[in-house]
């Protein structure tokens, strides 16, 4: 059946709209919602559309940084929020948050960026989206709703490949040096602890935002949607919809599955990295006390002959044994300290 779909953005490529301007919007299309259907949208609905009063106070910021998605039944209508990461490269969890109320005939909807990233992908097929059903929409409102999970699934999907790839490539370089390098190996891991501490922090930031899109895909296989129109309440999503959203279920169980061994592996990175610079720095510290126990060798003969004393031996060794004994010793660090220098000791 078709059905009438307001959706409202809060950015463009340009940076975030004026809240002001956002929100009058999000006002009128409240506004236009309950004019339609006849129903009051609750002050949660209202709240996670970010309308007048919400958007900039504390509480709001953190919808970005720790959101809960979920869907439940409000009565007459359903109230849905989506979550999918916005950012992966600075190390802070950044969400970019869809949040809809639907019923048979009507979807309202709001895209909201965080203030400081656009996310052009999931709000590029949200907007597609629109475009096509503006121009001739003729699916239901429940089968709109399930291509929004679509959407959710696939650009989370996407997110854990391109973590995944980041950690591999990271141990792949970093399995090419030489652990007994150990400048080297100190310099690698100073270069890539942060980079994986990073990456650490925004794979565990994705915990709630999966097992809750799990939850929301379980809620629609197993038919617990439902609205009422008046005195009777009827299944929000049909048969056949939850049918294919049992696929969703599954990938999102993949998922979860998926992300748990993503962190296991950057957590054991994390200690390997961890490891092999304590590790390099046992083994230079072993090689430098080797040869600290080798000087002590010239050190004796030094101290047992005297260092000033030469009599008895030839003659030209006699008038110029002090110069050839620093020249020997001056030699014997000189090589010392190459070799140091050759094996990144200092």
């Amino acid at each position: 059946m078709p059905h009438k779909w307001i959706n409202i953005k809060n950015s463009t490529r340009g940076g975030n709209r004026p809240i002001e301007d956002f929100q009058l919007e999000v006002e009128a299309g409240i506004t236009e919602f309950e004019l339609d259907t006849g129903l009051t949208i609750d002050i949660v609905a209202r709240e996670a559309f970010g309308a007048r009063g919400f958007s900039g106070t504390h509480q709001r910021e953190r919808t970005f940084s720790h959101p809960f998605p979920h869907i439940i039944s409000c009565g007459g209508y359903v109230f849905c929020t989506l979550s999918v990461p916005a950012d992966l490269e600075d190390g802070r969890p950044n969400f970019t948050n869809f949040s809809l109320v639907a019923t048979d005939n009507s979807v309202l909807s709001t895209l909201t960026d965080p203030h400081s990233v656009y996310n052009p992908y999931f709000g590029g097929a949200i907007l597609s989206k629109h475009g096509r059903h503006m121009k001739s929409g003729s699916e239901g409102a429940s089968e709109t709703v399930l291509g929004f999970v679509s959407f959710s699934v696939a650009a989370i999907d996407h997110s854990l490949d391109a973590m995944s790839n980041r950690l591999v490539r990271n141990k792949e370089e970093f399995e090419k040096i030489d652990q007994r390098d150990g400048r080297h190996v100190e310099l690698e891991v100073k270069k890539r602890q942060p980079i994986i501490a990073k990456l650490n922090v925004e794979i565990n930031s994705l915990t709630t935002v999966i097992r809750q899109l799990e939850e929301i895909t379980r809620a629609i296989t197993h038919n617990e949607i439902s609205i009422s129109d008046g005195s009777e309440h009827h299944n929000f999503f049909d048969e056949s919809q939850r049918r294919n959203s049992m696929a969703l279920y599954l990938q999102a169980a993949r998922l979860r599955a998926y992300h748990s061994n993503l962190t296991f592996d950057c957590e054991s990175f994390l200690q390997t990295l961890s490891g092999s610079r304590d590790s390099a720095l046992a083994f230079a510290t072993h090689r430098i006390t080797a040869f600290g126990a080798a000087i002590l060798i010239p050190n004796m003969l030094f101290d047992f002959f005297g260092q000033g004393s030469f009599e008895g031996m030839p003659a030209w060794f006699s008038r110029n044994g002090l110069l050839i004994s620093a020249g020997v010793t001056a030699l014997y660090w000189a090589l010392q300290f190459w070799w140091f220098k050759r094996k990144r000791f200092i």
